[in-house]
């Protein structure tokens, strides 16, 4: 059916989330990552699309194409904390702890009741400086 809604409105970004879900959940990463990476091509109106599609990436172990995809979901949705915490995770992952750190000043501003974020915080700046 999504497929068949992709065939008559190409530029519908929810097909082609809904089949990247569908693919995920089968355990076809492969296909999960296709359409992902084609529903944050599209006009997107949902910051989810570039969540799932940075979570997928790092779960392949491809963290620099999981940035790349949140800072376009960051455009759209800058002060997204889901977008900006995935984005710490792969920032966390390639060691890149000057970045991580202003993300996570980024997030502690967004939300400055979450302690975890602080804490974060405070093992980048004790484990990494």
């Amino acid at each position: 059916m999504y497929l068949k809604v992709i065939e008559q409105e190409p530029e519908f970004s929810s097909s082609y989330y809904m089949l990247a879900l569908l693919y995920n959940e089968t355990g076809n990463t492969k296909k999960a990552l296709e359409f992902s990476h084609k529903a944050c091509e599209k006009e997107t109106v949902s910051s989810s699309v570039f969540y799932n599609y940075a979570l997928l990436l790092q779960k392949e172990k491809h963290f620099k194409e999981s940035i790349l995809a949140i800072d376009k979901g960051l455009v759209l949705f800058p002060n997204s904390e889901k977008l900006l915490y995935v984005k710490l995770l792969g920032q966390l992952n390639l060691k890149l702890t000057k970045e991580a750190s202003a993300t996570c000043l980024k997030l502690i501003e967004i939300a400055p009741n979450n302690l975890n974020y602080k804490q974060i915080l405070k093992n980048i700046d004790s484990n990494y400086r």
